[in-house]
């Protein structure tokens, strides 16, 4: 349906008016949401709020102590624990801790059972989050009640190793928080190293020592190093024909060159063969205090002059997008994440017709948004590799600012409302089915009750859902949209080398309300085959086939082959 509307002319500029009628038809074809770059296009740095949440833990489960009475054939009749800590209160509870021995009381069992009721007892410590030392005091079990020393442990001095320059203060207020914690908490250990972790640049390596102190009194020695500039290269052919296929993005992150540690990238991303798109991005993230909150700010500008069929019109757009963002990260753990986000965006979009002569569209959006995103990848379910990655957000735009008046005849989309609400929701789940074959389900829902401009609609195509299409092929004020992927565990065929096969079906309803009000299913399926080669370079190469047309008068788009290769530079 037409999304942009002709500006009315002035006597003196009749003589333009059948051009940019033409140029409004043009306009409203399936290729010319191509000429106002989607959310996508203008934000090449796909920043990320959900930091990674590899498997496994930051520190490795304490391994059981030797039993003195594996060998013995004494027996005893159990009829109670008694626990004893060295420090105290305990961090269980004596309801806790009973199910390490409550199907054991009033047996006679081997001696060496002692033993397992110790490492249960251990277990449930370490499931709590405490890291704690169950010993075996000497004594007498005369009566049927066993007796266990219980010592959890508490961080008595900090140390750290290595060089991380300007960044060093940042990583001491997040690495000071463990010293002298009493019990030691995992969980709580690991939100602190994790932060640090997060720092752009840092990397680091925590172990566990004994102290001298004893009695539960250990040592954290931390490793840290940093790598300051980091810089990557990638091409690919997924863009349209309008705008032109072949694209490439340049990117150099300047890592944690102030106390703040803070990280600075410079994106560049276009087209290869001709100056059709031109994007350039400016970002900057800053971690604000010592509980992980974080200020992020980015400014995009783009120029787009579409070619092919809409080349005689001589359209150019302009775009900027800004965005101002506070994160806070509720839960920080290897398993599980959950970050809480809020900001603005302020978005400038114009289309320009004739070189400039005359003004087509002129979009200014100023939008507030909140968001929740998170990880998790539950102990429970580790055999399997299951993850799960969702976000859920709400945008709210304004009409003040400078923001577009609803009405104005120079508006992107008739009817579109610079104030509307608009919800959006996105979740993947991936898991190991068997032997070697996985899956992973994508879900991108939207949702508003009025008719949106167009950088806030959904955007279908290789960007997004839909890699039979082009970008922004098709668009709407609600989405519903999801990815079936079916791959395998890599296969090695050189050294540090892998590759995976995948197959694919890609599915999105799009629909408009408002006046033209229609809906679209966007469908395509395909296969490929991904590699890592190396520590260098990241391979894609896919064959996807769309199955619908982009309206009812347009022939069915043809099959495309997908590359794409992304090099680490350093």
């Amino acid at each position: 349906m037409p999304k942009v509307a002709v500006q009315h002319l002035p006597n003196a500029h009749k003589n333009l008016a059948a051009f940019l009628l033409l140029a409004g038809t043009a306009l409203a074809s399936p290729a010319a949401a191509q000429v106002l770059p989607s959310r996508q296009q203008l934000n090449p740095a796909q920043q990320g709020t959900v930091p990674a949440a590899p498997r496994g833990e930051l520190f490795r489960d304490m391994e059981a102590g030797p039993c003195p009475f594996a060998n013995s054939d004494l027996k005893v009749t159990l009829t109670g624990v008694e626990f004893q800590g060295a420090g105290g209160k305990l961090a269980l509870s004596d309801d806790k801790l009973r199910l390490a021995y409550a199907d054991l009381l009033g047996r006679e069992v081997p001696i060496a059972t002692i033993c397992t009721i110790r490492d249960r007892v251990a277990a449930l410590y370490l499931r709590r989050g405490v890291l704690a030392s169950v010993n075996i005091p000497e004594q007498r079990i005369a009566d049927g009640k066993l007796i266990l020393s219980v010592t959890e442990a508490h961080v008595v001095s900090v140390s750290y190793h290595g060089d991380v320059g300007p960044a060093q203060r940042q990583v001491e207020r997040y690495l000071d928080k463990l010293k002298g914690m009493t019990p030691f908490d995992l969980n709580v250990a690991q939100r602190y190293l994790l932060l640090a972790s997060d720092i752009p640049g840092v990397i680091v390596q925590a172990s566990l020592k004994q102290s001298p102190g004893g009695n539960g009194a250990v040592d954290l020695d931390i490793a840290i190093s940093r790598t300051p500039v980091t810089a990557s290269f990638s091409i690919n052919n997924y863009g349209s024909q309008s705008i032109g296929r072949d694209l490439a993005t340049v990117r150099v992150d300047y890592n944690s060159f102030t106390p703040l540690g803070e990280r600075t990238s410079i994106i560049g991303y276009g087209t290869i063969a001709s100056p059709e798109q031109r994007v350039i991005q400016v970002t900057e993230s800053v971690k604000l205090g010592g509980e992980g909150l974080q200020l992020d700010l980015s400014g995009s500008f783009a120029r787009t002059r579409p070619g092919a069929a809409l080349k005689p019109l001589d359209l150019l757009g302009n775009s900027f997008a800004g965005n101002a963002r506070l994160t806070y990260p509720i839960l920080r753990h290897r398993r599980y994440n959950l970050n809480v986000a809020g900001g603005l965006e302020w978005i400038d979009q114009k289309v320009d017709f004739g070189g400039g002569i005359a003004t087509l569209t002129d979009d200014k959006l100023r939008v507030f948004f909140a968001r929740f995103d998170g990880h998790l990848a539950p102990r429970e379910l580790a055999s399997h590799s299951v993850a799960a990655t969702g976000s859920l957000e709400l945008r709210k735009g304004i009409n003040g600012l400078g923001a577009t008046p609803y009405g104005n005849p120079l508006a992107s989309r008739f009817g579109g409302r610079p104030d509307a609400t608009v919800v959006r929701a996105d979740l993947q789940v991936a898991a190991r089915l068997f032997g070697p074959i996985t899956a992973s389900v994508s879900t991108s829902w939207q949702y508003t009750d009025t008719p949106l401009l167009s950088y806030e609609e959904f955007s279908a195509g290789t960007m997004s859902i839909g890699r039979g299409y082009d970008p922004s092929a098709a668009s709407g004020d609600r989405a519903l949209g999801s990815t079936l992927e079916i791959s395998t565990a890599p296969f090695q065929f050189a050294k540090r080398s892998v590759f995976r096969p995948y197959a694919f079906l890609d599915a999105v309803r799009l629909t408009n309300i408002g006046p033209g009000a229609d809906q679209q299913t966007l469908r395509s399926a395909g296969y490929g085959i991904r590699a890592q080669i190396g520590p260098w370079f990241a391979l894609d190469a896919a064959w996807a086939h769309p199955f619908d047309r982009l309206a009812p008068n347009l022939p069915k788009p043809a099959n495309r082959v997908l590359v794409s290769l992304t090099a680490s530079i350093f």
